[in-house]
């Protein structure tokens, strides 16, 4: 379950960090058309880009090492006489003391 999630975020993660990447140059560009000076700040746009892009680099790298996890379900065994839960092998019941046919 978690490596599909992990596979989406680190997705998510490339597209938002693309986004940073290309905020200031958007913003520069929509700034020639204003009348008003104005300063773009590429520091803190390049930081959250490269904050991004590594979460999606571990991301990824969680996806392909990740071992998926198994589910035991665990066995129910019932003793014929009393319908108490056994362990599985057991010849006696533990609390009703009867014998248990091996199948």
């Amino acid at each position: 379950m978690y490596k599909s999630l992990t596979k989406t975020l680190g997705f998510l993660l490339i597209w938002f960090g693309a986004g940073w990447l290309a905020l200031p140059f958007i913003a520069e560009s929509m700034l020639k058309y204003v009348p008003e000076e104005g300063s773009v700040n590429y520091t803190a746009s390049f930081a959250l880009a490269g904050v991004s892009f590594l979460l999606s680099l571990l991301c990824f790298i969680h996806c392909i090492t990740a071992k998926p996890v198994k589910i035991y379900y665990k066995q129910v065994y019932r003793c014929p006489k009393c319908d108490s839960e056994i362990f599985p092998g057991t010849e006696y019941c533990p609390y009703c003391g009867s014998f248990i046919k091996s199948s």
